[in-house]
């Protein structure tokens, strides 16, 4: 069928033309739902003048240009060269290059166009280009290197940033061989320090939880997305709609191992004023009053800082300067973002959005900010420690967890993106869509499809920063992981925007550079040694499940997803190899919340089903969940047959439990987790998807403390049957 203008526009910028939902029914994109995203990244199409001018724009941008911003070479194939593009009148003139390898070696040449090889012709029709294939050295290693070249008299000139990329990440083999793994999974918010504390897990808990599992025989520890969020407004605590996927955040600081802290009789009267006040006993986290409570303390260790160290010059204030240079100019942006929040949030109801800010405050690169930064120096290097402290309590922590036993490490998790009010959002507004949002066509986690409020990338605008963005968050997250879960992995291959002010049933796929960026993330993978797990959960396109295998990275397998079109549970065995599996996930219920029903208790509670009987069928269905689970145990000998169970009168208890995990332990999967929660027997799960304020997300603590929990002879028992049957499928080393 032949494809009208806009269309063809829509194609050629990523907008996919029709998606089949989870049930195989098929979506074309609406033609205004096309060109509003057109208009969005920068390519109107309102009217049929528009999208002739915009289809010539798209055609300049790939044929205008000496050479496209970024070209990914793979690493096992020696011949490298990159495509250059010449106007074909200028075949004979002379192409002078210069090739800046990241190791800083150069190499330079000069060729006429004509004398190399043709790959193809195209263009505008009154300039047509040839592309030619600029060979490169073949020794040119793995990594980032710089391509310029100018071409003829009139010395048109072009750069390209070259990646040479392997084609599979660092895996759980590079690191165990063959043996099938166990850690544990945890929100760190929730970890449970004891009666002392702020009521918040932090990285000191973190480090006594790496210690006491890998004493336990566990190789990985789990954790939720660290990202930054808004030190302003405590109280948006979700760890996936962050400020910024390169910071941390700084609640998660242990104040009493700052090394300041020991210097500050101040910051030391406010912690010990600070855990007096804290209600301890609610069972929640009260981030208002946590971030209350402990910023006066860091403040106080800053102070302490500069004039036990700054002022006197010491290794301590040359190391603190060594990391805000690192991490120029990133660190001093975003501590200044920072800072112009405390501000204005102080100023004004609004003040919490950038983009309610003064015109002169919302270009991160104008002369009002640069004289804001001189002006507020305190708070911005205020800031930019915190991150130190963090960067260095998150690395000790990691360390303490290799120290026992850990062989893969922390398992670090990197949300699908930000929201419009972030910091990267301010610092980058040109990679970001503005008036649109990333979210996801109905599934059976959200039946109506979901917009998660957060801002695209713009994927013309990526390759024109020829992947900067993706690869630097990429790498800061990996930095003390052994293990890195992407959220939302399919968005590597397309993401499902959703218009602003409308309804998922509105939006359409755009695609993103899968083959690109599935390199880039294995070159970045193999340089920090870190194993990658793509959240594969939901509406995944046909064939990305193969390529991400392909890639090395690994699936998730969740137990209560994996089933049959009859709905019974798949057995152990048609789990698959390089995956890791686990019972649930942050967004689904508890093993004990499901085996009672409490999330559709919530459901009900909140009203999110539309009539009583869509309420009583759920409840039906999972009456015949839990008869099918049973089965399952029962067929693969987990469970006794007889007497024969009763799931109305059966209780989730450490029998069932164990039997559940021993079933998930049987799967042939690299890694398992194995969810805090579900030691504890906890019910409520951590988010309750489709609701922000309306259930309590991403504040609940647990009911124990680490040691607590190690000490349970139940816990040891069932952590020395997983592990048993793990080291019987390929080996493993045992519980102490």
């Amino acid at each position: 069928m032949t494809q009208t203008p806009l269309e063809r526009l829509a194609e050629a910028a990523g907008i996919v033309p029709l998606y089949h939902d989870i049930r195989g029914v098929a979506h074309p994109t609406k033609p205004e739902t096309a060109r509003l995203f057109l208009r969005q990244i920068g390519l109107p199409a309102d009217t049929e003048d528009e999208v002739a001018a915009s289809l010539a724009v798209l055609s300049k941008r790939e044929w205008g240009r000496l050479f496209q911003p970024v070209a990914v070479l793979p690493s096992e194939v020696r011949d490298r060269w990159v495509v250059v593009q010449v106007p074909s009148h200028a075949a004979e003139a002379i192409l002078s290059w210069d090739l800046v390898w990241e190791t800083g070696r150069r190499d330079a040449g000069r060729v006429r166009p004509s004398d190399l090889t043709v790959l193809e012709t195209g263009g505008p029709p009154d300039r047509p280009v040839t592309r030619y294939r600029l060979p490169l050295p073949a020794d040119l290693p793995e990594g980032y290197h710089t391509l310029t070249a100018t071409l003829g008299a009139a010395a048109e000139v072009g750069s390209c940033r070259v990646v040479v990329a392997p084609s599979r990440c660092w895996m759980p083999q590079d690191v165990v061989g063959e043996e099938r793994v166990a850690g544990l999974s945890c929100q760190l918010y929730s970890l449970n320090g004891g009666r002392h504390g702020l009521g918040i897990g932090h990285f000191g808990d973190l480090a006594q939880l790496c210690r006491r599992a890998g004493e336990a025989g566990l190789d990985v520890i789990g954790i939720n997305p660290l990202h930054s969020l808004f030190p302003a407004d405590p109280s948006q605590a979700s760890p996936y709609s962050p400020a910024s996927r390169h910071f941390l955040n700084v609640l998660y600081i242990d104040p009493e191992a700052v090394p300041e802290f020991a210097l500050s009789r101040e910051a030391q009267a406010y912690y010990g004023a600070a855990t007096a006040a804290m209600d301890l006993t609610r069972g929640m986290i009260d981030y208002v009053a946590v971030a209350s409570r402990l910023f006066p303390v860091l403040h106080a260790c800053h102070a302490a800082f500069r004039a036990h160290h700054v002022a006197r010059g010491t290794e301590r204030a040359a190391a603190f300067a060594a990391f805000r240079t690192a991490r120029a100019p990133r660190l001093d942006d975003f501590a200044t973002f920072l800072a112009l929040l405390d501000v204005f949030a102080a100023e004004r109801t609004d003040g919490l959005d950038w983009r309610t800010w003064p015109v002169e405050f919302r270009n991160p690169h104008s002369a009002t900010v640069a004289r804001f930064r001189v002006e507020h120096a305190d708070a911005v290097s205020f800031y930019c420690y915190l991150q130190w402290l963090a960067d260095g309590q998150l690395a000790a922590a990691a360390g303490n967890g290799r120290h026992a036993g850990l062989r893969i490490g922390l398992y670090t998790d990197m949300a699908i993106g930000v929201g419009p009010a972030s910091f990267t959002a301010w610092h980058e507004p040109g990679l970001m869509v503005a008036g649109t949002s990333v979210g996801a066509p109905p599934d059976p986690l959200g039946p109506q499809g979901q917009d998660w409020g957060l801002s695209p990338f713009n994927p013309l605008a990526l390759r024109d920063q020829a992947y900067e963005p993706i690869i630097s968050a990429i790498r800061q997250n990996m930095q003390h992981a052994g293990a890195i879960r992407i959220d939302h992995v399919m968005g590597m291959a397309r993401l499902f925007w959703v218009p602003g002010g409308g309804l998922p049933a509105d939006g359409a796929y755009v695609r993103y550079p899968l083959d690109d960026l599935l390199r880039l993330v294995a070159l970045e993978s193999r340089r920090a040694r870190c194993v990658v797990i793509g959240e594969d959960l939901g509406t995944v396109p046909d064939g990305l499940r193969e390529r991400l295998q392909a890639a090395g990275i690994l699936g998730c397998r969740v137990l209560m997803f994996e089933r049959w079109n009859s709905g019974l549970f798949k057995e152990p065995d048609y789990y698959p190899d390089l995956a890791l599996v686990t019972s649930g996930t942050h967004d689904t219920a508890t093993l004990a919340g499901f085996w009672t029903g409490r999330d559709l208790q919530w459901r009900d509670e909140l009203h999110q089903y539309k009539t009583g009987e869509i309420r009583d069928a759920a409840q039906a269905d999972r009456q015949a969940d839990r008869r099918r689970l049973l089965d399952a145990l029962i067929n693969h000998k987990d469970w006794p047959r007889e007497p024969w169970t009763d799931t109305e009168e059966q209780t989730l208890d450490q029998q069932l439990l164990v039997a559940i995990y021993r079933y998930l332990a049987a799967t042939p999967c690299r890694l398992m987790m194995v969810a805090i929660e579900d030691i504890l027997g906890q019910v409520e799960q951590m988010n309750l998807p489709g609701t922000v304020h309306e259930h309590p997300n991403w504040c609940r603590r647990l009911a124990a403390s680490v040691d607590e929990i190690f000490d349970r002879p139940a816990t040891r028992a069932l952590l020395a049957d997983i592990l048993a049957r793990r080291k019987s499928l390929g080996g493993g080393k045992p519980a102490t």
